[in-house]
């Protein structure tokens, strides 16, 4: 996409000494766009003048360009300094060194825990360090991981069945982890012949893969996962190298506030903290009062956008997108609830939004 845009515009550069109108009727009509949709604005940013038109009132899909107009709106209404926010709470309460009530790894929305690209890597170092700083020797409750910022829905009505499963249309939740991204391992034989999965990075007990990806002589990572948001069933067709020890591909990860409880769950057992519950999640609003413990933010909404940008990044785009109805209603937004607030902002700025018909932040609808 970003070479197709590119070579359009050096064209037009090239062609600049010539009409406008001509070449670009000649560019438009080459065989190589034969069949395809295109709509072309060329305009001098100083003069606000127009360089080369062409059908540029006509809707196109523009896939990744998309994250543009969502990262826009959110510099624009939240402001660049701003930081997504998880906390650690608690409720009931603590008599001698035992809790009586529940933990909550309680989510803001936050893209980045435990992401490759940024954000604090020490994080549930941290949690535990402000856990043992209670006190307590047992907990008589559950380690929550309460997403209920946003509601279970956390993808798009218009995405397609064979992107969901996959690492970059993981679905967006309050509380995500590692990027909403599963590393699975495989190991191929000959072309042909089915291969064996090995590892997982996470290592997702309640998830499960159905394997169907075989050796192939050619190609490089052909491997298709296939799946619904929260289910841990997952399927995997396609092809991978033959003969590898080790190949990776990636899965997203069905559950992420799932994943997240059972982390700090893990880890509280291996610090001596008994727990009579279990990990467990929250997609409502609850009224219980709690204790705040820690509260770690992300970097900054510029260097999240910054990387939305830079890396076309759909997890990071699809959870600033998500938070942008949070800035704007007090009711528990729904996906579709961020496209109406990302147009009406920009038509009380003037612009004519008529034809801006968004179904998701990252572009991938």
């Amino acid at each position: 996409m970003n070479r197709i845009l590119l070579s359009i515009i050096c064209f037009f550069v090239s062609v600049g000494i010539f009409s406008q109108k001509l070449a670009t009727q000649n560019f438009v009509n080459s065989p190589m766009f034969k069949r395809a949709n295109i709509g072309v604005l060329v305009k001098n940013l100083d003069t606000d003048n127009v360089v080369a038109e062409y059908r540029s009132e006509k809707v196109c899909v523009p896939a990744s360009t998309t994250k543009l107009v969502t990262t826009a709106t959110a510099l624009e209404m939240l402001s660049s300094d701003f930081q997504f926010k998880t906390n650690i709470e608690y409720d009931g309460k603590i008599v001698g060194k035992v809790l009586r009530g529940n933990l909550y790894i309680t989510g803001g929305g936050d893209p980045t825990l435990g992401s490759k690209y940024m954000g604090d890597s020490l994080f549930l170092e941290k949690w535990i360090s402000a856990i043992q700083m209670l006190g307590i020797e047992k907990i008589e409750g559950d380690i929550v991981a309460d997403a209920s910022i946003y509601n279970e829905q956390g993808i798009s009505q218009k995405w397609m069945w064979e992107d969901m499963g996959n690492y970059y249309a993981a679905a967006t939740y309050g509380l995500s982890i590692f990027d909403n991204t599963c590393l699975v391992t495989f190991r191929s034989g000959e072309s042909g012949t089915l291969t064996e999965i090995i590892q997982k990075q996470p290592d997702i007990k309640s998830m499960q893969i159905s394997n169907h990806v075989k050796a192939a002589k050619q190609g490089g990572d052909k491997a298709y996962f296939f799946g619904a948001p929260l289910d841990n069933w997952r399927s995997v067709y396609g092809t991978i190298p033959e003969n590898k020890e080790k190949f990776v591909s990636k899965a997203d990860i069905a559950n992420p506030p799932l994943v997240v409880a059972q982390l700090l769950f893990d880890e509280i057992q291996k610090i001596g903290i008994q727990i009579t519950g279990s990990p467990k999640t929250n997609f409502w609003k609850s009224n219980l009062s709690r204790v705040p413990i820690y509260s770690i933010f992300s970097p900054s909404l510029f260097e999240i956008c910054k990387n939305i940008n830079f890396k076309s990044n759909n997890h990071y785009a699809e959870h600033v997108y998500r938070y942008l109805a949070i800035a704007d209603t007090i009711d528990r937004p729904d996906v579709c609830v961020s496209a109406q607030v990302i147009k009406q902002f920009w038509k009380e700025k003037g612009l004519d939004v008529s034809g801006l018909l968004q179904n998701d932040g990252s572009g991938l609808s």
